[in-house]
């Protein structure tokens, strides 16, 4: 990776929330401090795929979408992103990290447009920068995509 310069995730989540277009699903930004050490350009592009991801793949009507950052007990830094969505079994997570894979079928017409890349990406970034990204469906459907990186210095 390139160099690595200190990067608040606080930052970067209210940068990507504000440049969201206005649509029919809100929403809402909880950035706490999280500082961590990278490429800010790699970072902003993780936060951005979550929040796109939390969006794009949403119900059609009053569909949300938290986002947020912080500092654990440890001291390692988080960001994470939850939505209303379709119900995702839990044994279908693992292939939405899978290039190309998306939830209900790689390629069917009515999928809302995109590559397939977006949590791949992710889990690309969060291994770059020596952290952990992880999913969990919400009761009733939707995730909450949780990555983990070590903190700065």
């Amino acid at each position: 990776m390139a160099e690595r310069s200190y990067v608040d995730l606080a930052d970067v989540l209210e940068h990507v929330v504000a440049q969201v277009p206005p649509g029919p699903v809100t929403i809402r930004a909880e950035a706490a401090e999280a500082p961590t050490a990278g490429s800010s350009v790699l970072l902003e592009r993780l936060v951005q795929n979550l929040v796109e991801n939390g969006v794009r793949h949403n119900v059609p009507e009053h569909g949300w979408v938290r986002a947020g950052s912080g500092t654990g007990p440890d001291g390692a830094v988080w960001v994470r992103v939850e939505n209303t969505g379709p119900v995702v079994a839990r044994y279908e997570i693992p292939s939405l990290f899978e290039p190309f894979r998306r939830l209900g079928g790689d390629r069917l017409a009515g999928n809302p447009p995109g590559a397939g890349l977006g949590l791949s990406i992710v889990r690309a970034v969060a291994r770059a920068h020596g952290g952990t990204v992880d999913a969990e469906p919400r009761p009733g459907g939707g995730l909450v995509v949780t990555v983990t990186l070590p903190a700065a210095g």
